[in-house]
């Protein structure tokens, strides 16, 4: 016959095992159901034990509320007013027992010294009797009290190296699934705040079927998919036939897969129809490209590409028109307006070869004579400057002068070293062609001047006098009036 008769689920075998191993610290028996003995009726068994119980302890869980048994058992400890119950894992008791306050060991540390352990122990003393209350722990156990001490002290630490001792040392100690517990606890914690994929999958393996292990197969699936997102994203800026391909490889079940093997291959075809279009850039073949990549990687040098090839086909066209002639103004004119043209050296080369166009013997004799009134100018001017002739008289070398009008008188006076005739005359000094054409032209105008009765000639200025003396002044026959 036990002091305590536990009814648990077995769901909670660890910490129901935790609450015996304590309740024996402290002197009491207790019956569970690990002890059925082999060949007995375990119902008959169940039945004594739970009648000759002094206290029936029950352990409420989310699993245990729903057991038929569990709730029999803790009825018949209700009847008998011997009944303690324990909460755990945040269970609630059924109402039915709400009558008596249930004592919460979902904090429990496993410490005998705890508080709320401590209420269980005044209750099972109250209902069992205070003398076995002073029961030593069990002769055949030396390692009691060291075990309890390691324990307390590894469990107040909270340090997993300091639980993993006592695992290593105790590995049959009642605490050790109290400490398996806070160890995955504290390896869930660690990993969960790394947010560090390796270091998840290594919990996993460790506690696959833990109270944490949906946690961390959750923040496992979290970090696949944000490493996930930032490859792809990666891939996407890069714009790199490879890195795609690199991606779609090691996300194959990606929804970016599909879109990341489509797009390497528009992009490795993209490359390969550039490199062909370089070596024959036609603006009908650069105008495809671009109607097939609109806004791929190489459209801006594609666009400029069109430039150059128009261009290019421009100075083609010129060249095909004037390379079979044997014009030097065509070749010439092709040179002027295509100087960087990769045909100017060819039209050059021909330019050289073609004979020069000769020139007309009118534009040859016009030429000569020319160069010898220059040079008869010259000349004279020589000899003029070296004589000392102020008034040197060029008649001989030129035309003479068309003889006066009618009204104008043939008596010349001297001014200023030139001819003065009176009324309107066209003075004998002139020294060419154009101031003779001057001559011409004072003439005129003294002609149809009525205020006119005289002119002079200075060089090729024209100076018309009446009696009261200059009327005006020209030069090179122009109007310039000169007051």
């Amino acid at each position: 016959m036990a002091d305590v008769f536990l009814s648990y689920k077995r769901d909670d075998r660890d910490t129901v095992q935790m609450i015996v191993s304590a309740l024996q610290k402290q002197g009491y028996s207790v019956w569970w159901d690990p002890k059925i003995d082999a060949g007995t009726r375990w119902d008959e068994m169940i039945e004594r034990e739970l009648e000759a119980a002094k206290c029936v302890l029950v352990v409420w869980s989310p699993e245990s509320v729903r057991s038929r048994w569990v709730r029999t058992e803790a009825n018949d400890g209700l009847e008998r007013n011997v009944l303690i119950p324990v909460t755990i894992k945040g269970g609630v008791q059924p109402k039915a027992f709400n009558l008596i306050q249930a004592i919460d060991l979902s904090h429990w540390d496993g410490s005998s010294a705890h508080e709320d352990f401590r209420k269980i122990i005044a209750g099972v003393a109250q209902k069992v009797g205070n003398q076995t209350v002073a029961k030593p722990p069990a002769a055949h156990d030396p390692t009691t009290s060291q075990e309890l001490a390691l324990w307390e002290y590894a469990n107040a630490s909270g340090d997993a190296e300091d639980l993993r001792d006592f695992v290593r040392l105790y590995p049959s100690s009642a605490y050790v699934s109290f400490a398996a517990r806070k160890l995955e606890k504290l390896d869930w914690q660690k990993a969960e705040i790394a947010a560090d994929a390796s270091e998840i999958e290594q919990f996993l393996a460790e506690y696959p079927a833990g109270p944490f292990a949906d946690k961390a197969r959750a923040s496992l699936a979290a970090i696949a998919r944000q490493t996930e997102a930032g490859a792809w994203d990666k891939a996407l800026k890069s714009g790199s036939a490879e890195q795609l391909a690199a991606f779609e490889k090691q996300f194959p079940a990606s929804a970016h897969a599909g879109r990341a093997r489509a797009l390497a291959g528009e992009i490795a075809d993209e490359k390969a129809q550039w490199a062909l279009l370089q070596t024959a850039a036609t603006p009908q073949a650069v105008e495809e490209f671009l109607r097939r990549y609109p806004n791929g990687r190489f459209a801006f040098d594609a666009r400029a590409l069109a430039v150059d090839a128009a261009r290019r086909q421009t100075e083609e066209t010129a060249w095909l028109k004037v390379a079979g002639s044997r014009s030097r103004k065509h070749l010439q004119r092709f040179v002027k307006t295509y100087p960087a043209s990769q045909f100017v050296v060819e039209a050059t080369s021909r330019l050289e070869v073609l004979p020069k166009p000769k020139t007309s013997w009118k534009m040859r004799v016009l030429g000569a004579a020319a160069s010898l009134a220059v040079l008869v100018g010259i000349t004279i001017a020589t000899v003029e400057y070296f004589s000392g002739d102020s008034t040197p008289d060029y008649s001989a070398t030129v035309a003479p002068p068309p003889p006066p009008p009618a009204r104008c008188g043939a008596d010349a006076t001297t001014s200023r070293g030139f001819k003065v005739y009176a009324g309107c005359s066209i003075s004998a000094i002139h020294y060419s062609e154009i101031e003779v054409r001057s001559a011409a032209v004072c003439t005129s105008r003294c002609a149809s001047d009525s205020k006119c009765q005289s002119f002079e000639m200075l060089g090729t200025a024209c100076y018309l006098h009446d009696t009261a003396g200059d009327l005006t002044g020209e030069r090179d026959g122009t109007a310039g009036q000169r007051q």
